[in-house]
């Protein structure tokens, strides 16, 4: 209860992007206070207190990704504004919640899932919220999202877990079909080449390398067969 009064004090007090951190941020010392007490019921409350902090977050980033970041203000840089910065600090929110939640004995192996999907969207979303509204930007954000997923596919390779290799494995089919289908009515020709050649070229490197990128965890297997 004093957590949550504290952070409707502070709701109270601050404005704008002030209170998005605020709320992602008391869902977050919840959260670590539910680990402390181990209480099925406080961890219930930062949840419930997320998912407000998250319905705000998507709704930010859908109306950005729509009319631009800087939609009704002055120019802002991309990715160097106030509402980029906001958006970010809580997607890092949602990791250090999702760290938290893992090492909850009563917690659930959906809801953990829900947390790594929801911060993998969201960081997508903020990548092409902040790019899409610049010249050329639907090549900018789909060359940022390549990126992005490559590091994850060869980073969880090494690693050897399972589901992030599927994460990484996704979201360069999601860029695949982006180049396909939103791309080309977007992005002027040399762009289409380049993305496609790169991307082409990515894929069978990828492919080449697979095998012995891949490094499955062992003591985990292990763990899983007891």
């Amino acid at each position: 209860m004093a957590a949550l009064l504290g952070i409707v004090g502070f709701v109270l007090a601050l404005e704008g992007n002030a209170v998005l951190i605020a709320l992602a941020g008391g869902a977050t010392v919840i959260h670590f206070v539910a680990r402390r007490m181990s209480d099925a019921v406080v961890s219930f409350l930062g949840h419930a207190l997320f998912a407000v902090a998250a319905t705000w977050l998507v709704g930010r980033l859908a109306f950005d990704a729509t009319f631009g970041s800087d939609f009704g203000m002055p120019e802002t840089m991309p990715f160097l504004n106030v509402r980029a910065v906001s958006d970010l600090t809580v997607i890092i929110l949602t990791v250090i919640i999702l760290a938290v939640v893992s090492t909850l004995a009563f917690s659930s192996a959906n809801t953990r899932i829900l947390y790594r999907a929801s911060a993998h969207a969201a960081l997508l979303a903020w990548m092409y919220s902040e790019l899409s509204p610049l010249a050329d930007g639907q090549a900018y954000s789909t060359i940022a999202w390549g990126i992005y997923a490559t590091i994850i596919l060869v980073a969880e390779l090494r690693m050897g877990r399972v589901w992030a290799v599927r994460a990484g494995v996704a979201t360069l089919l999601l860029v695949a079909a982006k180049m396909l289908v939103v791309d080309p009515a977007e992005v002027e020709a040399i762009w289409r080449i380049l993305l496609f050649l790169g991307f082409g070229g990515t894929f069978l490197t990828l492919s080449f390398f697979l095998q012995s990128l891949w490094k499955p965890d062992e003591s985990r297997d292990e763990r899983n067969a007891a």
